[in-house]
């Protein structure tokens, strides 16, 4: 973003006098700020937010403008909805809780060699107005307007504004504090009507929520004292439906109301440990992770400083690299070892969603061999069987392997594992954190299948449960988790 400012002698009142104020001697004066942004242009969709603003800017750092021209019909296929830079006068926001608009002068296309890349960051959005704090992902864009706080997913391609996920926010009230369950059956179904709802649970908190499923999305509402926070996921795009499921899931999972004050940190510290450098000095593998950590921006060949979070050693000379940077930006590599201080990269690989890794370049020759992880923040090693790979989460703290043809997913309190797209629906292994110590390693029966109860810490303890096929890979997961922090 780039800004100017111009001072200059106005000779007319622009916009009802908005942009001009008169000095002493009788002429008019102003000081205008100019601003260039890049991002995507879209449509109002018929919603008047002021008396000049006809289009959204959305950034591409995820601030949103209203803008107007009075040089180019923004409706135009060129414009709307393309990636564009900008360049106009900046009004500042009339009221609180609105938005700058910008008057657009000049307007490029930009090719897809001038779109510069932005790298994503998670972030915490704090409204006062709804009592809430949530993490969400910095190419989503952020709007809160009339007691709706709305994100956006990013325009992809050809998509117009009704094509993307939306995840919103309002609150009800519930001033009697009457039960979630009566509220609802009183406020919410029509002449009476029998519920359809599941009683759920929503952020790290343990929420008592009421889910709704629809064929459009997913909603809840979620107790909070005096109110009622209502949350719906409309879900729009079918290309990024299992990317923006396991996303939804991530943001409602940190979901923090603030009645009694905001959770610190927001996310535990423990998800950023990985990025500092500590000494490995007694473990076995010391000697070559110190080599690959001195080499790794040389291996990485990007010009950015990287750190190492994770090796895997795979028998006889592969290493899996897997790095990070200091705004959370994660990659892996491939290398095979050639002698003590040398090696060559046979692969690289993009985190995924909803699978670890995806495969950017060249072969994975290792895939699925039995490995020794070594956790470089930790100095803590784990041995992988072959067909398994490593899985951690920081917000859960804890650390195991599952099959590594098999896909996860977090839905709610639940991570599900499937040999597809996990959801609460193919899960052929599920598994959450229920509260209460558990001193013993516990296998049992359900109705059609098996449980498998394991320690966590003297607070709660990790279920597991399967149906009976997948008995085997259910025990071999129960016993590879390893509490990390607990």
């Amino acid at each position: 973003m780039r800004r100017f400012y111009y001072f200059l002698p106005v000779v007319a009142l622009f916009f009802g006098g908005c942009l001009s104020a008169p000095d002493d001697s009788g002429d008019f004066i102003e000081s205008f700020e100019y601003e260039t942004e890049r991002g995507i242009i879209q449509s109002l969709g018929g919603v008047k937010f002021n008396d000049i603003a006809t289009h959204l800017l959305r950034t591409d750092g995820g601030d949103i403008y209203y803008v107007y021209s009075d040089f180019y019909d923004l409706n135009d296929s060129s414009y709307l909805n393309q990636h564009v830079e900008v360049y106009g006068v900046l009004i500042p926001m009339a009221e609180s809780g609105s938005k700058d608009t910008l008057g657009i002068e000049t307007l490029k296309i930009l090719t897809e060699e001038e779109a510069e890349e932005v790298e994503v960051t998670e972030e915490i959005y704090v409204s006062d107005l709804l009592g809430m704090a949530i993490m969400y992902r910095s190419d989503w864009s952020v709007l809160e307007e009339g007691g709706v706080l709305s994100f956006v997913a990013p325009l992809k391609g050809s998509d117009d504004s009704a094509s993307v996920d939306r995840l919103e926010f309002l609150v009800m009230d519930n001033l009697e504090e009457i039960p979630l369950e009566d509220w609802y059956v009183e406020y919410k179904i029509p002449g009476g009507a029998s519920p359809v709802y599941n009683l759920s649970v929503v952020g790290m908190d343990q929420l008592s929520a009421l889910r709704l499923d629809s064929l459009s999305g997913t909603a809840f509402y979620v107790a909070d004292g005096p109110q009622v926070l209502f949350v719906s996921h409309v879900q729009a795009s079918e290309e990024e439906r299992l990317e923006y499921d396991q996303l939804i899931s991530e943001m409602l999972y940190s979901l923090d109301l603030l009645r009694d004050g905001q959770r610190e940190p927001l996310v535990p510290e423990e998800t950023d440990a990985a990025l500092e450098e500590v000494s490995l000095e007694g473990t076995d593998y010391e000697q070559t992770a110190e080599a690959v950590q001195y080499q790794l921006n040389d291996l990485v060949g990007e010009g950015v400083d990287w750190i190492g979070t994770r090796l895997d050693f795979v028998a006889p000379d592969y290493i899996y690299v897997e790095y990070a940077n200091d705004e959370g930006v994660e990659r892996r590599l491939l290398i095979r070892q050639l002698s003590s201080h040398e090696f060559e990269v046979l692969a690289r690989f993009k985190a995924g969603s909803s699978i670890d890794w995806i495969l950017d370049e060249g072969e994975d020759e290792a895939r699925g061999k039995e490995k020794v992880s070594l956790n470089l923040a930790s100095g803590s090693t784990m041995t992988i069987p072959e067909g398994f790979r490593a899985m951690e989460s920081a917000p859960l703290a804890f650390s195991m392997y599952y099959p590594a043809s098999w896909y996860y997913a977090r839905g709610g309190d639940f991570i599900y594992f499937s040999d597809e797209p996990a959801n609460a629906d193919n899960a052929l292994v599920s598994l959450k954190i229920d509260q209460g110590a558990w001193a013993d390693y516990e296998v049992g029966e359900t109705d059609d299948g098996f449980y498998v109860r394991t320690p966590r810490n003297g607070e709660s303890h990790f279920y597991l449960e399967a149906d009976a096929s997948h008995q085997s890979e259910l025990r071999r997961m129960a016993e590879s988790i390893v509490s990390v922090n607990p």
